[in-house]
């Protein structure tokens, strides 16, 4: 019931499950919510029935596979499927979606905080953008590769952190 309720408030149409242990990308998925919820957002089936016999309801090896992997594991962690802004990769010449990394730190002296940037990277998908799950999943682990922010994505980057991170500092 958590699940459907959960799955009717997230706005986007995609998911991701993924296992919450730590298993280096394996396990997760992207699905989109329908295979879930019927007309009324009621589940169609329990989710013990997707990962008792996933290939019954699916025909992605992919999914099949990652359902395996999250069988197995203690704790799942469901959350909306955010489409990256579409990112260029030198290597293919189209377009990946992709994980922006970010480092900053905070420093803090009498009640004045301080941003300082050192910087970050993007992971991109393995495939170029598309609706295989290799086109989904940014994990190093997976066959992702890393390129530089471009620099109008620092620029960007580093003036939101600017008014963000003190902000949720103070809080």
């Amino acid at each position: 019931k958590m699940l459907a309720k959960y799955l009717n408030i997230v706005k986007k149409p995609k998911v991701d499950l993924k296992p919450i242990d730590g298993y280096c990308g394996d396990g997760v998925i992207v699905l989109d919510k329908k295979k879930f919820l019927n007309s009324e957002g009621k589940l169609r089936k329990e989710v013990s029935y997707y990962l008792t016999e996933p290939e019954k309801y699916f025909d992605d090896e992919k999914i099949i596979e990652g359902l395996e992997v999250l069988k197995k594991s203690d704790r799942i962690l469901v959350q909306p499927f955010v489409e990256s802004k579409p990112f260029y990769n030198p290597n293919t010449k189209k377009h990946h979606n992709g994980a922006i990394r970010y480092i900053a730190m905070v420093h803090s002296e009498g009640g004045d905080i301080s941003v300082h940037h050192v910087g970050g990277y993007v992971r991109l998908a393995q495939k170029p953008i598309s609706d295989s799950m290799d086109s989904c999943v940014a994990n190093l682990a997976k066959g992702a590769s890393a390129v530089p922010l471009l620099e109008r994505d620092q620029n960007r980057l580093e003036q939101w952190v600017n008014i963000a991170l003190p902000h949720f500092y103070r809080r």
